[in-house]
This record gives structure tokens, C-alpha cells and sequence, in this order.
């Protein structure tokens, strides 16, 4: 049973530290928590107490869930200045745990985030002397001044390495709060990014809003809405299919065995290579498709993640793989989807693949196609006699640098870059998707343009820039209660955006 004494402290706490002044967090491991049966689990609040008689560290800082149940210590090599500081009354610490970033089981340890609050008793800390006693005094104010003057700094980068560099600084004879300082680098740096992204993101936002949406075309049941962007100009990349057929990109299985969910990029170009999301890869041990727009940067080689679209082949067909089709706008919705989910919990963006695998299923199924290796490629091919009008009907509008596709007042999906020229060169595999999923609706009345609005209105709201990028450049991610999307923010261009409506959760099918 809880302790009711412990649980008031508790409280207490909390009431005391909303007027205490955040100094920063401290992201670690749980020591020995090999040693306790108690669980800790991510976003659960922890109890850290003081251990003064413990015989082996006098500094011990003891973890407790949320329970009281011990699950650790905090790691002596923070205890042994934040213990000191604690027992002056300088600091007040509060924690939490958190998953581990960018890995997928707990076998590496808990981590927790310790947020330190200045005290009262603590205000000199961050206090400037100008003509400091001793060394270690002197050092201090050295690193107080630092710490003032990087409020001004923008660069992330550069405060990221200045907190690499002080790290060598941090010994034990050092004072305390210096030591919780030069700790702090480390968080003031992630300040510095997240308000750089903040920024960014603006940029992109208001790139969003320029968006214009141009003169309808229409056949059957399928409505293009042009979208006319402001990014314009010529390519600052080369398309990966193109790369390939010059030799100037080589796509291979990452080891002779092979991983399912990705492949091994090498750019040998003097640019950098583009890879839209959806794109199909076809060779190897199995076709794959893109899960996010990655950007290959010049001359190097790059593990890209990837989704089977292929399910009854695990072979070598092909020692390399070859841009080939794109995926479906259903297909790709729901991929988007739960790759960003699997980024929040794993770090790694990689689909669901059982689902992807069951919609390639329902496309085989609804085109009629014969497919031995249950291959998305052979439901487009199937339907090339289906989608033949679409493809004459909807010839691409001159000046689009992108096209949202809606079906009555259904948005199956859009596709936008930062250039005519790389959607004219992707039209005519990126359009055969789309016409796959009309060719299997029944006939509909033209669009209307408040549709398409709507849909675009809705993207400056939802985007933000994803937290662990998986190539070159800015990844983004669109992800709403209506929406799933992927994009590619470079030079401060958006070279590519794709985006399609989901519904509770779920993509829809593109069947009736």
C-alpha cells in the first residue's frame, strides 16, 4: 500500500515547484536497476530521495516508481555533484521516465529525464562576479558566462559542439554547480535546436499557404486539381531513376542476407539523389517501396527504410534493384501512417507490414491479376487497359509542380515538388497509381474546388518536422485525425509533399 506520508510529500513537491525557476534537464540511464524487480514505465512520474547513510555512496540518489518501489539509483557520475547540491537547498529535482530514443527494447536500460529547478538558497549560481576568489571560482564564472552568452547563439550545431567540447572540463574537483552547468550544455543545445525547428517549420507553414490550386480537369469519376507552388527553378537533386540508368546510383540488399525492411542506397553522383516516398524498387530478394521522401547526399551510401510489396518472394532475382512503379495512394497513406507511429516508439519508421501486405492482396483481387509472388506491380500492370483513358483524358497541366486527386468529394491523395520538371518526369508512373484506384470506383460527378481547398487549408496546421530524420535535409510529417503525409524540406524548398486522407485510423481502400 502507498504511504499516505510519502504521497503528501509528493504533492508537496509539486506545489513547491511551480515557483521555482527550470534550470534544465539531464537525460540518463537508471543505474543498477538490474538489481530491482520494480517497473518503471515511460511517461511515469519518478520519486527520487536521498540515501545520506548509504555505506557505499555517500551520494546516492535513490529511484523510486510511482508506486515507492525502488528501481534504481541515479548514476554516480550525476549523484556525485547533484547530491551536494540538493542537500544545500540549491536545486530541487523532479524526473520522469522516458523510452529509450531510437531503440526498440528495453534491454538497453530505462531512461529518465531529470528536470533541476534553481532554488532560492541557489541564486548565486548563475550569479556574475567579475573578479572571482580561486581557480575553481574562476572557472565557474568562465562557465557562467557562457552560459549567458549562448542565449544569443542560433546555430544549434554550434552549441551542440561547444557542449561536446566543455564535456572534457567536467571533473570531480570541479565545484558542484559547475558541474551542473557544464550537464546542462547538453539541454541548452536542444533548446537551441527545437527553437531552429520552430523557426523552420514557419517557413515551411507559410510555404504551404502559397499553395495555389489551379483550372480542374476531370474524367469519369477522377478530378486533377493542379497545384501551382512558388518554389519553381531547376532541381537542386537528381531523381534516383535517372542516377541508376546513368550508373550513378547503385540500389542493393544490405548484406547477402538481406533485411526486409531496408535497402542500401549508394550515390556516386556529385548531387544529391531524390527518392520520393511511394516510389517501387523492383530486383533484389523482393520489390520494395518507399516509406518516407529521403534525400541522398553526394557521394555516399545510405540504408533507407522500406516496405515489401512483394510477399511470396525471398530470392535474388537481380544483384541490384530499379525504380519501377509507385505504389497506390491507399497503399501509401496507411504505410506513412504507421512508419511515423513506429519513428514515435522505435526511432525507426518502418510500416505495418501485415497491412501493407493485405492491401496489396485486395489490389491483386480487384484487378483480376494472375501474381505467383503477390507483387502490387503485377495488379498495375493488369490494369494498364482499365487506366488507358484516364491516361489519355488527364494529360498533365504545364504549369503544376504538383496534383491533388479527388474522386466526388473524396481526396485519394496529392503529390507536390519543387519543380515542373521533376513531376513531369515522374508523371507518367506516379499518375498510373492514382488511375489504378479511379479504374476501380464507379463513375462520379466532377469535384468541387472547395474540396481540394479544404484539403490543402488543412496541411500548415499538422506538419512539423520530424525528430529523427532518415536521410539529407528536413524530413516532415503531416499527421492529423484526417491526414497522413511525408515530405522533404531542403534549402528551403519543399522538394516533395505527399499527403491522402485517412479515415478513423484507417486508409481508405479505394474500393467501393
Amino acid at each position: 500500500m502507498p504511504d499516505p506520508e510519502r504521497s503528501r510529500k509528493s504533492n508537496k513537491r509539486e506545489r513547491r515547484n511551480r515557483s521555482l525557476k527550470l534550470l534544465g534537464e539531464v537525460f540518463t540511464r537508471i543505474a543498477g536497476e538490474q538489481y530491482y524487480e520494480a517497473l518503471v514505465e515511460p511517461g511515469e512520474k519518478i520519486q527520487l530521495e536521498r540515501e545520506r547513510d548509504n555505506q557505499h555512496d555517500p551520494w546516492a540518489i535513490r529511484i523510486e516508481n510511482r508506486k515507492f518501489r525502488q528501481a534504481g539509483y541515479v548514476p554516480r557520475r550525476i549523484s556525485s555533484w547533484l547530491a551536494p547540491l540538493i542537500d544545500a537547498g540549491k536545486v530541487w529535482v523532479e524526473g520522469k521516465a522516458a523510452p529509450p530514443y531510437g531503440a526498440e527494447n528495453k534491454s538497453v536500460g530505462t531512461f529518465i529525464l531529470l528536470e533541476l529547478y534553481l532554488h532560492r538558497k541557489g541564486r548565486r549560481i548563475l550569479r556574475q562576479d567579475h573578479d572571482p576568489e580561486g581557480a575553481m571560482e574562476g572557472l565557474h564564472q568562465a562557465v557562467v558566462a557562457i552560459w549567458f552568452e549562448i542565449d544569443q547563439w542560433t546555430d544549434p550545431e554550434a552549441v551542440s559542439a561547444l557542449s561536446d567540447q566543455l564535456k572534457v572540463m567536467d571533473t570531480e574537483e570541479l565545484l558542484p554547480e559547475t558541474r551542473m552547468l557544464l550537464a546542462l550544455f547538453r539541454h541548452r543545445a536542444w533548446v537551441v535546436r527545437k527553437q531552429a525547428r520552430e523557426r523552420e517549420i514557419e517557413v515551411v507553414r507559410e510555404t504551404l499557404k502559397r499553395i495555389r490550386i489551379g483550372k480542374a480537369i476531370f474524367y469519369h469519376n477522377l478530378t486533377l486539381f493542379p497545384l501551382i507552388s512558388g518554389n519553381g527553378g531547376k532541381p537542386e537533386y537528381v531523381l534516383l531513376k535517372d542516377a541508376i540508368e546513368k550508373e550513378k546510383a547503385e540500389v542493393r540488399e544490405v548484406s547477402e542476407s538481406g533485411s526486409i525492411p531496408e535497402l542500401l542506397v549508394e550515390n556516386r553522383a556529385d548531387s544529391p539523389i531524390l527518392i520520393p516516398e511511394g516510389e517501387i524498387l523492383i530486383g533484389a530478394k523482393q520489390n520494395r517501396t518507399v516509406n518516407v521522401t529521403i534525400l541522398v547526399a553526394e557521394k555516399t551510401e545510405h540504408v533507407i527504410p522500406v516496405s515489401c510489396v512483394e510477399q511470396n518472394r525471398w530470392s535474388w532475382k537481380t544483384e541490384t534493384l530499379n525504380a519501377s512503379h509507385y505504389a497506390t495512394p491507399g497503399l501509401r497513406g496507411g504505410k506513412i501512417a504507421s512508419s511515423q507511429a513506429s519513428r514515435r516508439s522505435t526511432g525507426r519508421p518502418l510500416s505495418d507490414q501485415a497491412k501493407v501486405w493485405e492491401d496489396i492482396a485486395m489490389s491483386i483481387s480487384a484487378a483480376g491479376a494472375d501474381s505467383k509472388t503477390g507483387s502490387i506491380t503485377d495488379a498495375l500492370e493488369a490494369a494498364k487497359e482499365r487506366t488507358a483513358k484516364y491516361r489519355q483524358k488527364l494529360v498533365l497541366p504545364e504549369e503544376s509542380s504538383g496534383i491533388l486527386f479527388v474522386i466526388g468529394d473524396e481526396v485519394l491523395g496529392m503529390d507536390l515538388f519543387d519543380s515542373r520538371r521533376t513531376l513531369r518526369k515522374l508523371w507518367p508512373r506516379l499518375s498510373e497509381s492514382y488511375f489504378f484506384e479511379a479504374a476501380l470506383k464507379e463513375k462520379r460527378k466532377k469535384a468541387l474546388k472547395s474540396t481540394a481547398k479544404e484539403f490543402i487549408r488543412g496541411l500548415p496546421g499538422i506538419v512539423q518536422m520530424a525528430e529523427k530524420p532518415s536521410g539529407y535535409g528536413r524530413e516532415l510529417e503531416f499527421s492529423g485525425q484526417d491526414y497522413a503525409g511525408s515530405g522533404l524540406w531542403y534549402n528551403n524548398r519543399l522538394c516533395h509533399l505527399s499527403a491522402f486522407r485517412i479515415r478513423g485510423g484507417e486508409q481508405l481502400s479505394g474500393r467501393d
